[in-house]
């Protein structure tokens, strides 16, 4: 009998490699569009409604969200996003933490 929950994690169950495959696709989506929201505010349009949440999402993969630091840990994600580092960079800082 097919099940689709038991075949979707079956399928579904992402290594290391993948995760940070993940992880990278998600930093690098934000800090585009970081750019793209902080050149439009010097056009003076306001843009800021539409930057992703990734940060919620990579936290949760990485169970930082779980940590008594995690406001302070996020405030420094963010930090290094409007510094544009690089997503390799932040996924190092990410798990080294």
């Amino acid at each position: 009998m097919f099940t689709p929950s038991i075949c979707l994690e079956s399928t579904f169950a992402p290594n290391k490699t993948t995760m940070q495959q993940i992880i990278s696709t998600l930093i690098q989506d934000e800090i585009k569009l970081n750019r793209l929201v902080r050149t439009l505010d010097k056009l003076d349009i306001e843009a800021t409604t539409y930057l992703p949440n990734n940060a919620v999402v990579i936290f949760e993969l990485l169970k930082l969200n779980e940590r008594p630091d995690y406001e302070k840990l996020l405030d420094e994600y963010f930090t290094r996003i409007e510094r544009f580092e690089s997503s390799e960079e932040m996924v190092e800082w990410l798990t080294s933490i």
